[in-house]
């Protein structure tokens, strides 16, 4: 499945953001995966963010474990708000965190 997203700027019909995320069903390895592509970023001073997309699966229990591509070198398993070398919970807001 292919989505297309866009946002157009102000009140004209020229498009000022622009992505398209791919969805692959993969059966044999039971993932769903997902490629986002930018064709624009909103403008400003850009200087060190990082732009990341963000997805909510609605009554999806993944046992708070997700796996993301290291830019294409390997996977990388994921445990929300868990960090084996040092105590997570030092650094944590209660008022940020994670959706379970």
């Amino acid at each position: 499945m292919v989505f297309y997203f866009d946002k157009a700027k102000g009140r004209t019909d020229e498009v000022a953001e622009k992505a398209t995320v791919h969805v692959t069903l993969d059966q044999d390895f039971h993932v769903t995966k997902f490629d986002v592509e930018l064709d624009s970023i909103p403008g400003g001073n850009l200087n060190g963010v990082e732009v990341t997309p963000t997805f909510d699966a609605i009554n999806f229990d993944n046992n708070s474990t997700f796996y993301t591509d290291s830019n294409g070198l390997a996977m990388q398993k994921r445990v929300l708000n868990h960090r084996d070398y040092y105590d997570y919970d030092l650094w944590v807001d209660p008022n940020h965190l994670g959706h379970n």
